[in-house]
């Protein structure tokens, strides 16, 4: 019954609230293929300088500002899904040029309890498990249990980075912000891939795997992806 009923839902909404593409409006899918594949095609190719972090979508777009925007701030996680069908190639394979998948970890950058309950959700979180899923409907490859989403934890609330927010700046807010969950403290010999959806300066991630480091985690077993910068 409740799958008649989820079903009859699903079919009014699709009639009375037919979903609108975020790029150009069209109704019908949340991104239509069109801008799906146009998304897809400009990828970041500015270099943000690190040579163990990998980024992929260009957030100087508008069009691709607006699609994370939503999924940041609208509560629309629908757009997680759209975003993993463009990126998880490229992870995938960067996840293989950096380890033997049998020794990875895939960690999600936390946010704070403030945040989330704001949100109600860490979008990251989201943005991991739909690019698992798309690796595994299309490459089938199991990285679910490789993802640890409670391997990091964030200690304290920050303010929401700027524009305005200079490197310092944006090094100082974060500074002493995380710390490693103990039950992980025996795993020093596994590679990790800190995973977060945006980057600008790479601070957070200079951060967080600062703690890994301060827990004797090997600094070349440790890598970032960012889906946009």
């Amino acid at each position: 019954m409740k799958q008649y009923i989820a079903s009859f839902t699903k079919i009014c909404l699709e009639i009375f609230l037919p979903e609108e593409c975020l790029s150009c409006q069209k109704l019908g899918e949340t991104i239509c293929e069109d801008c799906l594949i146009k998304i897809s095609e400009t990828k970041n190719k500015r270099s943000i300088g690190i040579d163990w972090l990998e980024t992929t979508l260009d957030y100087q777009k508008n069009d691709i500002k607006n699609i994370f925007y939503h999924l940041k701030y609208h509560h629309n996680k629908l757009v997680a899904r759209y975003l993993a069908k463009i990126v998880y190639e490229k992870f995938l394979r960067f996840s293989k040029d950096k380890t033997e998948l049998k020794d990875l970890f895939i960690v999600s950058i936390p946010i704070s309890q403030q945040r989330k309950l704001e949100r109600g959700y860490n979008q990251t979180e989201i943005l991991i498990e739909e690019i698992c899923k798309q690796i595994f409907e299309k490459e089938k490859i199991d990285l679910k249990t490789k993802f640890k989403n409670d391997f990091l934890i964030k200690n304290k609330h920050t303010i929401k980075f700027s524009n305005s927010h200079n490197k310092e700046e944006r090094t100082d807010l974060i500074k002493n912000a995380f710390s490693l969950n103990k039950k992980y403290l025996n795993s020093t010999n596994k590679k990790i891939i800190l995973v977060d959806d945006i980057t600008t300066t790479g601070a957070t991630f200079y951060e967080a795997r600062k703690v890994l480091l301060d827990n004797n985690f090997k600094k070349e077993n440790i890598f970032a992806f960012a889906l946009a910068h």
